[in-house]
């Protein structure tokens, strides 16, 4: 009986620890590194703005945009995503200015993220305009696509792991229970 009990024990640590290997999973990526820096200055415009997050982004909801203060956006095409990379190109023309990368994406969870990223080119003066961080006119379209398709994506892998871990759990909880009182029913047969 106790070699059974002892089994079912190293069994449930091991589900415990598989289990809780896979929650970062669920956890928001952070950005890791980029091109440009922040308040980096280039002597002449750079060809494309990279994002590196801390781990995969959904393909889903990502916006870049790199505006000066006029607002005015000198990304070119949709942002190209290639597991935790971000890329978009910008204008060859990009004069000596201020400029911000805005961006949003969607990590890992189906929760958007997004911050700014300010960086100047040639003797030009740096950007001051206070900003959210959000993409201009990119809310509804990362609302969109989280709402249809990452968010209930995430949803669903938390509600099945959290019914996964319950169902293991019980069974766990049974097998113990039944070993427990198989094993009481056998002593008690040996003393009659």
């Amino acid at each position: 009986m106790h070699r059974r009990t002892k089994s079912l024990l190293v069994l449930a640590t091991a589900a415990a620890f598989l289990t809780t290997q896979t929650a970062p999973a669920f956890a928001h990526e952070d950005l890791l590194s980029s091109s440009p820096t922040e308040n980096e200055r280039f002597v002449e415009a750079p060809s494309q703005i990279e994002l590196v997050f801390t781990d995969e982004v959904l393909t889903v909801g990502a916006v870049i945009v790199v505006v000066d203060e006029s607002g005015k956006d000198w990304a070119e095409g949709d942002p190209v995503i290639d597991g935790a990379t971000v890329v978009v190109p910008v204008a060859a023309d990009m004069p000596a200015a201020g400029y911000q990368v805005r961006w949003r994406v969607v990590s890992g969870d189906g929760h958007p993220i997004s911050s700014l990223i300010p960086f100047t080119v040639g003797d030009g003066q740096p950007f001051t305009q206070v900003s959210t961080g959000s993409p201009p006119d990119a809310s509804a379209e990362v609302a969109g696509d989280v709402s249809t398709d990452a968010a209930p994506l995430a949803f669903w892998q938390v509600l099945l792991m959290g019914a996964a871990g319950a169902v293991l759990a019980v069974s766990i909880y049974v097998a113990i229970v039944y070993t427990r009182r198989r094993g009481a029913t056998r002593a008690s047969g040996h003393h009659s």
